[in-house]
């Protein structure tokens, strides 16, 4: 009888700080490969530390499986080659063209610009035709849009030819348009087979996007199917806000507490 494949990532026991302060403790929860995962909670309750230390960029105790292995003991670039953090806000600022940031992708697999093999160039030009961006590939980065620029990075995450994407609010600074083609794109990329864990704020972008979430508090964390997760009572209970479901997705901030929250 085979053995079932492993989840894309498995997390048992996990505990984590930040700044002295405990963000999360003995939490366990798994992202399966072909689902969105959302992790979901308001400003400052840690979704992104949290995502940092299962992608192992932040210091944790506990269990953090990938494909079934032990993530503590792959090397870097065994590492990039199963899972790539895409941050919120990218960090380059170079004038580069969209296919040599696109091409980063492939330093997992020891190739440099000078000596890219034809696997490399290959690659590349898949990620740039997932993501939509072969019409940019000459294009300086710093001349693109918000939302260009995110599609940008999760194409030099796909080059590496990593399967477990983990994107820290990649809609943050999008507007609508640009905000439901980066969506569009990630569920295409769950469809492919991809697991996607990706940190949230809207709501409504969850309940209609991802497969299932973790909702983080103070008062404890819920995880489940993402319509089983935010419900009504529990979203007043962790935001301090009325839910109301109709057409659309509305959120009655008459009740909101007296703390910022997103």
């Amino acid at each position: 009888m085979l053995e079932p494949a492993p989840s894309a990532v498995t997390v048992s026991g996990f505990s984590m700080a930040y700044r002295h302060r405990v963000v999360v403790e003995n939490l366990s929860f798994g992202v399966e490969y072909g689902e969105v995962f959302a992790v979901l909670g308001p400003n400052g309750i840690g979704k992104s530390t949290l995502l940092r230390g299962v992608c192992g960029l932040r210091p944790s105790k506990g269990n953090i499986l990938i494909d079934g292995r032990d993530l503590r003991t792959l090397r870097a670039r065994d590492r990039a080659r199963k899972l790539a953090f895409v941050p919120q806000t990218p960090s380059l600022t170079s004038a580069l063209p969209v296919h040599e940031v696109v091409a980063h992708g492939r330093y997992a697999h020891g190739a440099r610009f000078s000596r890219l093999s034809t696997d490399d160039h290959e690659a590349v030009d898949r990620s740039l035709a997932t993501a939509r961006l072969e019409h940019l590939t000459d294009r300086a980065f710093t001349q693109l849009s918000e939302g260009e620029k995110q599609r940008v990075m999760i194409a030099r995450a796909l080059c590496s030819g990593a399967r477990i994407l983990c994107l820290d609010e990649p809609t943050a600074s999008l507007d609508v348009a640009h905000a439901l083609e980066l969506y569009h794109l990630i569920r295409a990329l769950r469809g492919s087979g991809y697991a996607v864990m990706i940190v949230l704020h809207p709501l409504a972008d969850a309940l209609r996007f991802a497969d299932r979430a973790l909702l983080m508090s103070d008062a404890g964390n819920s995880i489940g199917p993402v319509s089983q997760v935010v419900l009504p009572q529990r979203i007043r209970e962790v935001y301090g806000v009325d839910m109301k479901q109709n057409a659309g997705l509305e959120f009655d901030l008459a009740k909101e507490h007296s703390r910022c929250f997103g």
